[in-house]
Protein backbone atom coordinates (compact mmCIF):
# COMPACT_ATOMS: atom_id res chain seq x y z
CA UNK A 1 0.00 0.00 0.00
CA UNK A 2 0.91 3.28 -1.38
CA UNK A 3 0.83 6.00 2.03
CA UNK A 4 -0.22 9.39 0.65
CA UNK A 5 0.44 12.58 2.15
CA UNK A 6 -3.00 12.88 3.59
CA UNK A 7 -4.22 10.71 6.43
CA UNK A 8 -7.81 10.07 5.08
CA UNK A 9 -8.72 7.26 7.69
CA UNK A 10 -8.78 9.35 11.10
CA UNK A 11 -10.97 12.97 11.40
CA UNK A 12 -8.77 14.15 13.88
CA UNK A 13 -6.14 17.24 12.68
CA UNK A 14 -2.43 15.94 12.39
CA UNK A 15 0.24 18.06 11.05
CA UNK A 16 -0.17 16.57 7.38
CA UNK A 17 -2.81 18.84 6.81
CA UNK A 18 -0.65 21.74 7.30
CA UNK A 19 -0.56 23.75 4.04
CA UNK A 20 2.19 26.03 5.01
CA UNK A 21 0.53 29.41 5.06
CA UNK A 22 0.48 30.19 9.11
CA UNK A 23 -2.52 31.97 9.45
CA UNK A 24 -4.89 29.41 7.14
CA UNK A 25 -3.15 26.51 9.20
CA UNK A 26 -3.94 27.83 12.66
CA UNK A 27 -7.64 28.66 11.35
CA UNK A 28 -8.01 25.21 10.50
CA UNK A 29 -6.66 23.96 13.78
CA UNK A 30 -9.36 26.12 15.72
CA UNK A 31 -12.26 24.23 13.46
CA UNK A 32 -11.09 21.52 15.29
CA UNK A 33 -10.66 22.76 18.43
CA UNK A 34 -14.01 23.86 18.18
CA UNK A 35 -15.40 20.48 17.00
CA UNK A 36 -13.56 18.96 19.73
CA UNK A 37 -15.04 21.54 22.23
CA UNK A 38 -18.18 20.66 20.63
CA UNK A 39 -17.91 16.64 20.99
CA UNK A 40 -16.65 17.06 25.01
CA UNK A 41 -19.69 19.48 25.66
CA UNK A 42 -22.34 16.86 24.38
CA UNK A 43 -20.81 14.14 26.04
CA UNK A 44 -21.40 16.07 29.41
CA UNK A 45 -24.60 17.08 27.87
CA UNK A 46 -24.02 20.53 28.81
CA UNK A 47 -27.12 22.13 26.57
CA UNK A 48 -26.82 25.70 28.18
CA UNK A 49 -22.98 26.07 26.56
CA UNK A 50 -23.66 24.17 23.48
CA UNK A 51 -25.53 27.04 21.88
CA UNK A 52 -22.95 29.64 22.30
CA UNK A 53 -20.34 26.86 20.94
CA UNK A 54 -22.48 26.37 18.05
CA UNK A 55 -23.17 30.04 17.42
CA UNK A 56 -19.00 30.62 17.11
CA UNK A 57 -18.60 27.63 15.29
CA UNK A 58 -21.47 29.59 13.02
CA UNK A 59 -19.30 32.85 12.81
CA UNK A 60 -16.10 30.82 12.82
CA UNK A 61 -17.45 29.05 9.32
CA UNK A 62 -17.98 32.89 8.21
CA UNK A 63 -14.95 34.11 9.08
CA UNK A 64 -12.43 31.69 7.80
CA UNK A 65 -14.05 31.04 4.46
CA UNK A 66 -13.47 34.80 4.03
CA UNK A 67 -9.88 34.80 4.70
CA UNK A 68 -9.41 31.82 2.59
CA UNK A 69 -11.54 33.51 -0.24
CA UNK A 70 -10.12 36.98 -0.08
CA UNK A 71 -6.11 35.21 -0.21
CA UNK A 72 -7.31 33.40 -3.50
CA UNK A 73 -8.92 36.39 -5.02
CA UNK A 74 -5.44 38.56 -4.47
CA UNK A 75 -3.11 35.66 -5.47
CA UNK A 76 -5.50 35.00 -8.38
CA UNK A 77 -5.86 30.99 -7.54
CA UNK A 78 -7.13 29.16 -9.93
CA UNK A 79 -10.74 27.39 -9.51
CA UNK A 80 -12.41 30.40 -7.38
CA UNK A 81 -15.64 30.16 -8.04
CA UNK A 82 -16.00 26.03 -7.33
CA UNK A 83 -13.64 26.68 -4.09
CA UNK A 84 -16.50 29.38 -2.97
CA UNK A 85 -19.22 26.86 -4.09
CA UNK A 86 -17.76 24.34 -1.90
CA UNK A 87 -17.73 26.64 1.04
CA UNK A 88 -20.86 27.72 0.50
CA UNK A 89 -22.15 24.33 0.65
CA UNK A 90 -20.77 24.06 4.05
CA UNK A 91 -22.20 26.94 5.08
CA UNK A 92 -25.49 25.47 4.52
CA UNK A 93 -24.89 22.46 6.67
CA UNK A 94 -23.84 24.44 9.09
CA UNK A 95 -26.63 27.00 9.10
CA UNK A 96 -28.59 23.70 8.99
CA UNK A 97 -27.34 22.09 12.11
CA UNK A 98 -27.65 25.69 14.11
CA UNK A 99 -31.33 25.15 13.18
CA UNK A 100 -31.62 21.59 14.01
CA UNK A 101 -29.99 21.58 17.19
CA UNK A 102 -32.20 24.71 18.53
CA UNK A 103 -35.22 22.49 17.24
CA UNK A 104 -33.88 19.91 19.88
CA UNK A 105 -32.73 17.51 17.32
CA UNK A 106 -29.70 16.62 19.82
CA UNK A 107 -29.23 13.41 18.10
CA UNK A 108 -28.04 14.62 15.11
CA UNK A 109 -25.23 16.78 16.93
CA UNK A 110 -22.45 13.51 16.46
CA UNK A 111 -23.48 12.95 12.95
CA UNK A 112 -22.85 16.89 11.77
CA UNK A 113 -20.02 16.92 13.59
CA UNK A 114 -18.33 13.13 11.99
CA UNK A 115 -19.41 15.23 8.76
CA UNK A 116 -17.87 18.20 9.36
CA UNK A 117 -15.01 16.99 10.36
CA UNK A 118 -14.65 14.29 7.60
CA UNK A 119 -15.35 17.21 5.18
CA UNK A 120 -13.19 19.95 6.25
CA UNK A 121 -10.30 16.98 5.70
CA UNK A 122 -11.27 16.38 2.17
CA UNK A 123 -11.74 19.96 1.65
CA UNK A 124 -7.97 21.12 3.19
CA UNK A 125 -5.84 18.03 1.36
CA UNK A 126 -8.08 18.96 -1.82
CA UNK A 127 -9.19 22.46 -2.61
CA UNK A 128 -7.35 24.13 -0.23
CA UNK A 129 -3.96 21.99 -0.95
CA UNK A 130 -4.55 23.38 -4.60
CA UNK A 131 -4.65 26.90 -4.14
CA UNK A 132 -1.82 26.89 -1.38
CA UNK A 133 1.44 27.32 -3.47
CA UNK A 134 0.00 30.64 -5.25
CA UNK A 135 -0.84 31.88 -2.02
CA UNK A 136 2.39 31.14 -0.98
CA UNK A 137 3.81 32.65 -3.88
CA UNK A 138 1.75 36.08 -3.30
CA UNK A 139 2.84 35.99 0.55
CA UNK A 140 5.87 35.46 0.27
CA UNK A 141 6.17 32.15 2.10
CA UNK A 142 8.46 29.79 1.24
Amino acid sequence: MTKTKYNTETTNWNDSYLLGIPMIDNQHKKFFVILDNLETLNQKQEKSEMHSLINELQNYVIYHFQTEEDLMVKSQSPNIDLHVMEHELFRKKVEEFHHSYYNNNEELLNEMISFMRKWLLIHISGTDAEYADSIKNTLGIE
